[in-house]
């Protein structure tokens, strides 16, 4: 839900429902986005620049792992993720998409 890719495959990622500016900073979230990309600790009082670092890392090792092992879309995508969960995040001794990874 959070990327697009056009005609000539070029992908471009957006987020802007919990964008986090400057002048926001001290009050709590205004809502904590979606689980599958988000640190399972996170809360609404986790508000400021660092926001999207865990996310940007999910999304980045997930397009990583797809270059190398494509079919794991097909196995681990859910609609609201791209191939991580947030389960996996939960337990990731227990996750058999870390392991593989």
């Amino acid at each position: 839900s959070n990327l697009l890719i056009d005609e000539n495959l070029k992908l471009y990622l957006i987020d802007y429902d919990g964008m986090f500016i400057e002048d926001f900073e001290g009050d709590p979230s205004f809502e904590l986005g979606t689980p599958s990309y988000q640190h399972p600790k996170r809360t609404i009082n986790n508000f400021d620049n660092s926001i999207d670092h865990f996310s940007i890392l999910v999304i980045y090792t997930s397009l990583i792992a797809l270059a190398y092992y494509p079919d794991l879309y097909q196995k681990y995508n859910d609609g609201d993720n791209i191939i991580l969960s947030l389960e996996d995040f939960k337990s990731p001794n227990k996750s058999e998409l870390l392991k593989t990874l």
